[in-house]
């Protein structure tokens, strides 16, 4: 099954689709489903080895590039 979730940007319009790779637990994709359910809008600061989403301006989500199968923008 392809999981994927569409993350709002900072300016709480929908910014990129996040499509995730089997290999990326389920806790991590859980938790982010729930924080995009409460439309939180997001912040990517992405590194080399982590991606990391600041939601809410406090919540932090550190996802190991090999969870992400591919991000791409909404339109």
């Amino acid at each position: 099954m392809k999981l994927k979730l569409t993350m709002l940007g900072d300016k709480g319009y929908p910014a990129y689709i996040m499509h995730f790779s089997p290999l990326c637990p389920d806790k991590a994709y859980q938790d982010l489903k729930r924080a995009v359910e409460w439309k939180t809008c997001f912040e990517f600061d992405k590194g080399i080895d982590y991606l990391t989403l600041i939601g809410g301006g406090y919540q932090k989500f550190k996802l190991n590039w090999q969870w992400i199968d591919r991000l791409e923008k909404y339109r």
